[in-house]
């Protein structure tokens, strides 16, 4: 009997992680990414870092590329079913309209499930939406055990997924968060905190990543 491959849960750094490689060397994904802009030339990335953090927030990756003879960049949100935080998708698009010049491009993109994008209005605040599905689809074409696995890690995500929600800030829930993260910080600087936006009522668990490998976090109720 053929032995039953078991997928562990995907959390969405790991599919940052994934993302990253495939848009640096995957010219399939690179091409799903210019279709949803509408851009009708192939879109080379030349660069891409994780986790890019500036004084407006925190972009999942942020891709530098160039088509033809245009330079730009990419700042990709990826949501597997997380919630918005509150004006979140308002400060991508407010970030790119900034670092968008007559001769540099940079649009905002947002990468979830096809399910996350049905009904959310937030989704509307970015220049292109990118599903899993299509993604998966575009690693799966290239016939490989590699890219077979990579694209079932995708749509294993997709299956984990739940509707999303738009946070409504709840202020107490909020400041024991800020709590939080002034003790992390002053006292436990490895855990690797990063200051708390917004924080609606259900926000019970906080989950320090710190250096730790993948998939590894430290969960506290």
């Amino acid at each position: 009997m053929p032995t039953e491959i078991i997928l562990p849960r995907l959390y969405e750094r790991d599919i940052d992680v994934l993302l990253q490689e495939e848009l640096i060397f995957n010219e399939a994904v690179c091409n799903v990414f210019s279709s949803a802009l509408g851009v009708n030339a192939p879109l080379r990335i030349s660069e891409c870092s994780l986790s890019v953090v500036d004084g407006t927030g925190e972009t999942d990756l942020f891709a530098r590329f160039r088509v033809e003879d245009r330079s730009g960049v990419l700042l990709i949100e990826n949501k597997i079913d997380a919630a918005f935080q509150p004006t979140l998708p308002e400060r991508y698009k407010a970030r790119a309209r900034e670092m968008a010049t007559n001769d540099h491009a940079a649009y905002c993109v947002l990468i979830a499930p096809a399910k996350y994008m049905n009904g959310n209005t937030a989704a509307e605040h970015f220049d292109a939406c990118v599903t899993y599905e299509d993604l998966a689809r575009a690693i799966n074409a290239q016939d490989t055990e590699r890219g077979k696995h990579r694209a079932a890690l995708l749509l294993r995500a997709v299956q984990q997924s739940k509707s999303s929600y738009m946070v409504i800030p709840a202020p107490n829930v909020t400041a024991m968060w800020q709590r939080i993260y002034e003790i992390a910080r002053a006292e436990f600087p490895a855990l690797g905190m990063k200051a708390p936006t917004d924080k609606g009522e259900q926000s019970w668990w906080v989950i320090f990543k710190g250096n730790l490998p993948p998939r590894i976090t430290v969960d506290w109720k």
